[in-house]
């Protein structure tokens, strides 16, 4: 199924900083609803870092994170992350969770997400 027939839509990322950033907002459709499906990923990084995906709950804070999915590593300068589309999401938070990265380095993170909300 192509990018069309989901519906995706794109965001852009140009920072990162350490620690625990905000990408998507959850609740997009209204509170509770709207579960965030990760399509596909390209970054590039300045430096080698880890980011790390978590999903943030309606009104949660940092410590109420829970991971959703693997880390993902890239390990020097001007560093590339592809992460194709695929026929599963790589990453899906719960209706009206946030999607959240954690960078173990404050990093320019360059490039693009596609996701869905179904």
């Amino acid at each position: 199924m192509g990018a069309y027939q989901r519906n995706l839509r794109r965001i852009d990322l140009n920072t990162l900083a350490a620690g625990k950033t905000v990408i998507i907002t959850g609740s997009q459709l209204g509170a509770g609803v709207g579960t965030i499906r990760v399509w596909q990923m390209n970054f590039t990084s300045s430096a080698a870092t880890v980011i790390t995906p978590f999903a943030r709950p309606i009104g949660g804070t940092g410590s109420t994170d829970t991971q959703v999915g693997d880390a993902i590593n890239i390990p020097a300068v001007n560093g590339a992350v592809v992460l194709e589309q695929s026929e599963q999401p790589w990453i899906e938070c719960l209706p009206g969770q946030s999607l959240v990265f954690q960078s173990s380095n404050a990093v320019t993170l360059t490039g693009s997400l596609w996701y869905s909300l179904a």
